[in-house]
């Protein structure tokens, strides 16, 4: 079994986003163990070269998937009606998902794959960037048939409320967003630190972990350094397999003799135990 091909389900482990216009970075892009691609036309792409990166983004969609890799495309905003626009209509080629950043609350995500042309299952990955925007996802009725994840934007909702990506604001502000999507009960990526230093690597791989641990399920890198950490952080260990396959036998073993409590080396075992070792072996959940 390849990295590729470890994550389960829909779920990604890691994302490298790669500039629209940099078709070369794409080639070296797929050639790692990235779960997924995300080509971004968004802030990995100067304005004066976004035209560029929309006519090369078919080409660059075709290099991910004849490479057998899950492709992303973050397009621009909403709010930024021109680029956004011209964005959709260069998807000419489908790719798996969309990542439209700035969203601002289920409904007004869920609109932007409306009247598009592409067959499939089309992804839509809703990236958090304010305060604004997170109360708004909180507070709206939830459309998890329409928003396939939450991400939260750290370095805008950073500079949004004038502290560090690291700061515990943003920290608490990934919590909440991690609530918000296991309520929707969809998936929770991002982690409580900017992305941009690459070269930290000992404070990305901490921030990965509290992102596990907190109930993400994965987060976007943009150097190739970073998606080993994400891949080793996220993925399911083999550990927490052989726990919840040992749970589900103890407590199924004790429910068909009657029983709704059992043991398991010395901790009890009930039925919501064994709902967390189910969903783990779902791929819906890492420990």
């Amino acid at each position: 079994m390849t990295d590729n091909e470890r994550h389960f389900g829909t779920v990604c482990r890691s994302f490298l986003f790669v500039p629209g216009d940099r078709l070369d970075l794409v080639s070296k892009a797929v050639k790692g163990s990235s779960d997924a691609i995300c080509i971004d036309l968004e802030d990995g792409v100067a304005g004066t070269a976004k035209d560029t990166a929309r006519y090369m983004l078919p080409e660059a969609l075709q290099v991910v998937i004849e490479a057998g890799c899950t492709a992303y495309v973050r397009v621009n905003p909403l709010q930024d009606r021109a680029n956004h626009v011209q964005d959709l209509a260069a998807l000419t080629v489908q790719p798996d998902g969309i990542v439209l950043p700035k969203a601002e609350g289920w409904l007004q995500a869920a609109s932007v794959t409306k009247g598009l042309s592409l067959s499939g299952n089309l992804r839509l990955v809703a990236m958090i960037e304010d305060p604004k925007a997170l109360l708004a996802f909180e507070q709206e009725a939830m459309m998890p048939g329409a928003v396939d994840a939450l991400l939260l934007g750290t370095e805008d909702f950073s500079a949004y409320c004038g502290c560090s990506p690291d700061a515990p604001l943003i920290t608490a502000a990934y919590v909440r967003m991690v609530m918000v999507a296991k309520a929707a009960g969809v998936k929770a990526y991002g982690m409580p630190i900017g992305i941009a230093d690459y070269k930290n690597l000992e404070a990305f791989n901490k921030a990965a972990c509290f992102a596990k641990h907190a109930g993400g399920d994965g987060a976007f890198a943009i150097h190739p350094r970073q998606i080993e950490i994400l891949n080793t952080v996220f993925s399911i260990t083999e550990d927490a397999v052989a726990w919840a396959q040992n749970v589900i036998t103890v407590f199924e073993k004790a429910r068909a003799a009657g029983q709704a409590i059992t043991t398991l080396d010395g901790e009890m075992v009930d039925q919501p135990v064994y709902a967390r070792a189910r969903k783990l072996l779902s791929g819906t959940t890492a420990l």
